[in-house]
């Protein structure tokens, strides 16, 4: 049989690639070796502002044109840094520009990631596969809607178009009460991908960039004082580098110097000493190596790592509305990777069974 996975992949973002590596290298081992999975390289317009080496704003030309100017070499590196790990690592399908032009395949998975939050893909409709044909198969894993509450307009959408799928699976337990309330009882509620591979699987992609450093790894999706306070308070406890995969929360004239690919992602996750993030992945992350973290829940996106965080005995590690008693003492990960080895078999249980 020939799989396709429809996620996001294009982006420029270590959690979008990596959930979907992370899901092509457990179907490999689930399915049998005459049978192929690769992920289907439709690329999405309203993810081509993130990819592009140059990108202008009208109102304010002449700084547009000097940030351009300034962050070239950065984007050109970590374009070159993304577009490597996955030539090297995965399996994509030929690329194409509509869905029509999708090549047959005998079955389909929706996922991981927010493929359903209509606050980014709009509900597009081909992460519900209404192009695919009626005899396919089609699997929905760890879907996210990513917010708690959907207007009644996103909900009727939502409702009638998932009826394509043999089965359901979602991220977040927010995701499967919307869906129970609109019928669909048997939705099962499993792991990002990212936490279905054990340690020694990713620790295979690091690329030592890190190896012998002691350091703070701050990974934030958005500018908040919360956090600076935090990185604050931590450096300056444990004296340690503070080292920044995402933007630094400082006013910056020229934007992120970032140019760390999916290689240097791993090897600063595997070697921080503390980690620092707001992010679903940077927890996910800081949960697979094990290490001593604080996760300060997105404002708009903070329901995935609430989620994960309570399931896996977790939610000290959760920091929000204050500026003082910022969690340090060491994860005692015994019970943590007892609770996460069990819905890591819940997880493939479902893959599993809707696969073969």
């Amino acid at each position: 049989m020939k799989y396709g996975i429809m996620t996001f992949h294009e982006v420029w973002n270590y959690g979008a690639v990596l959930q979907n590596f992370a899901l092509q290298k457990v179907v490999e081992q689930i399915i049998s070796k005459e049978d192929t999975i690769e992920t289907i390289d439709l690329p999405k317009s309203y993810f081509a502002g993130k990819t592009q080496l140059f990108n202008f704003e009208k109102h304010d030309f002449l700084r547009s044109l000097a940030q351009n100017i300034y962050l070239y070499p950065y984007k050109k590196n970590k374009q070159k840094a993304f577009n490597g790990f996955k030539k090297n690592e995965m399996n994509f399908s030929r690329r194409i520009f509509q869905v029509e032009d999708i090549l047959k395949y005998d079955g389909f998975i929706v996922g991981s990631d927010q493929v359903w939050n209509p606050e980014i893909t709009g509900f597009d409709e081909s992460f519900f596969l209404n192009f695919s044909e009626k005899n396919s198969k089609k699997i929905a894993y760890a879907a996210s809607i990513g917010k708690d509450i959907l207007t009644e307009k996103e909900r009727m959408f939502l409702k009638n178009n998932i009826s394509n799928f043999n089965n359901i699976s979602v991220r977040e337990k927010s995701a499967k009460d919307i869906l129970s309330e609109m019928g669909y009882t048997d939705v099962v509620k499993v792991l990002d991908p990212t936490l279905l591979l054990q340690k020694k699987e990713w620790e295979k992609l690091d690329n030592n960039k890190f190896q012998g450093k002691k350091f703070i790894l701050v990974y934030t999706l958005e500018k908040n004082d919360l956090i600076n306070f935090v990185v604050r308070y931590l450096q300056e406890k444990f004296k340690l580098e503070v080292i920044y995969l995402t933007p630094n929360n400082k006013k910056d004239f020229f934007g992120s110097k970032n140019s760390f690919g999916p290689y240097d992602f791993i090897s600063a996750f595997k070697n921080a000493q503390y980690v620092i993030t707001n992010s679903f992945h940077g927890t996910a992350f800081a949960i697979n190596f094990e290490k001593n973290f604080i996760t300060i829940p997105h404002k708009t996106r903070g329901t995935r790592m609430k989620s994960l965080l309570e399931d896996l005995n977790l939610n000290s590690r959760i920091y929000e509305n204050s500026f003082e008693d910022v969690p340090c003492e060491k994860i005692n990960y015994t019970d943590v990777m007892t609770r996460l080895n069990f819905f890591r078999e819940e997880s493939l249980d479902f893959l599993k069974k809707s696969l073969l």
